[in-house]
């Protein structure tokens, strides 16, 4: 096509935007990701058997199946999130809920005598994780406050 072409109604409509198909490729790469790491996180932790020293892992065919339901929630999450802005709220909040869960799963094989030092260790991670978010959180209402002060005097 010439630059100094002339194109008709027709002509334009048939011309595919690159920001849809970006967007497009770039949904899919997030479903794909979100579906594989929940995928790969139940297979994990369906693998974990407690052994003499502590726990191993073990493949079985509950490993695949773990996988599939994994692989399968992280595509129900983007499926229902796209429709609504409520179901992708609570979709988010189970998937942190599953998340923590797994995080916290291997605890199952500690030894009773430990669990006070790790859960002491696990609070103070915790409160540290909490501090510095709600400083990121109060760094990004200070900015968006200050960026609006600025476009307001500009006018």
């Amino acid at each position: 096509m010439k630059t100094n072409e002339i194109l008709t109604q027709a002509e334009v409509a048939v011309i595919p935007h690159p920001e849809a198909a970006l967007n497009r490729d770039f949904f899919k790469i997030v479903v794909g990701s979100t579906s594989l790491g929940l995928g790969c996180m139940a297979a994990t932790i369906e693998t974990l058997r407690r052994d003499v020293g502590g726990f191993k892992f073990q493949v079985s065919a509950g490993t695949f199946a773990a996988f599939a339901v994994g692989w399968a929630a992280g595509l129900l999450y983007w499926k229902f999130a796209a429709r609504s802005r409520l179901a992708a709220r609570v979709g988010a909040a189970l998937l942190l809920m599953a998340g923590v869960g797994a995080f916290l799963s291997p605890l199952r094989f500690v030894p009773a005598d430990k669990m006070a030092e790790i859960s002491i260790g696990l609070g103070t991670a915790a409160c540290a994780i909490s501090i510095g978010a709600f400083l990121l959180w109060r760094l990004k209402r200070f900015f968006d406050a200050d960026t609006a002060a600025l476009g307001t005097k500009g006018n």
